[in-house]
């Protein structure tokens, strides 16, 4: 696992990483929001690597940044997505980086925090479909 990650991370860095299929993150963050979370700073850790394909995906954002806390893919992100999605995101990867940092096993404001995820899940799903169907210049 350790090899592929490795790999993984050098093809990235190279611009050589394989697309992934279409509607994967999608997929990924459906199944985390049908999970019953156990150790909450995991789950949400799981759910913040889930969420930055997603968007990448959903919103056709270019240069896809990658690295960094929540808030420094929400801040560099923030100009590329959707004004009305913009604040959700950037608020569900801070509670994201606070519940990670401080290792908490309980998160005050679990099913605040998946409902948040939830609603950026079904934004960006509805804004996908509405681009798809768009007819291109």
């Amino acid at each position: 696992y350790a090899v592929r990650g490795f790999m993984v991370s050098r093809r990235r860095r190279a611009g050589t990483t394989p697309p992934e299929a279409p509607g994967l993150a999608a997929a990924l963050l459906r199944t985390l929001l049908a999970e019953k979370p156990e150790c909450h700073w995991r789950y949400m850790a799981r759910v913040g690597r889930a969420l930055r394909p997603f968007l990448w995906e959903t919103c056709a954002v270019p240069g896809r940044p990658e690295g960094g806390t929540g808030r420094m893919f929400a801040d560099a992100m923030r100009g590329r997505l959707p004004e009305a999605l913009a604040g959700d995101v950037h608020d569900a990867l801070c509670r994201i980086d606070d519940a990670v940092s401080d290792e908490m096993d309980e998160y005050p404001e679990m099913e605040a925090f998946r409902a948040a995820v939830r609603g950026i899940l079904e934004f960006g799903e509805a804004q996908a479909q509405w681009t798809s169907r768009t007819p291109q210049p």
